[in-house]
């Protein structure tokens, strides 16, 4: 019932044009400037998201940050980056969860806490925004873009 419900608000975001904005624009995993990559493909993005890469080089422990399920960002983040849908996404955590006492990316109810979440930890915090919502904010690395256009 969700995913359908998902979808007719997806469909309708599309015909409003709301959507057609956000789909003009980048998704960008972010991090701290002082994270100790300049960059992450999306191999090592779904290792981290999915909990099988926890630190860089064994020094430095990740922290990925995730946006709430109802936001239309983290759809978009699943499907192009992770190529998961959201309810096969929280099933795997929670298998994952219950096997290896792993715990799923913290979630942020919006990129405003994820940006603040980023930027006050010193190493190891990183998760996706819109790329205009981090246009001359100083601090912020960015170590992958999903460009949306259709």
């Amino acid at each position: 019932m969700k995913r359908w419900l998902r979808r007719i608000v997806i469909l309708i975001l599309i015909f409003t044009g709301s959507a057609s904005q956000a789909f003009s624009k980048e998704i960008v995993v972010i991090s701290n400037s002082s994270f100790p990559l300049d960059s992450l493909t999306k191999i090592q993005l779904l290792q981290i998201y999915i909990g099988y890469q926890t630190t860089l080089y064994g020094k430095t422990t990740l922290k990925p940050l995730d946006q709430g399920n109802d936001q239309l960002i983290k759809s978009l983040f699943l499907d192009k980056v992770l190529e998961y849908k959201l309810e096969e996404y929280e099933d795997y955590w929670s298998k994952w969860k219950f096997k290896t006492g792993r715990m799923p990316p913290m979630i942020k109810p919006s990129s405003k806490e994820v940006i603040q979440a980023v930027l006050q930890e010193k190493n190891g915090a990183l998760g996706y925004v819109w790329d205009d919502e981090i246009q001359g904010m100083g601090g912020i690395k960015v170590l992958f873009k999903i460009p949306l256009k259709q």
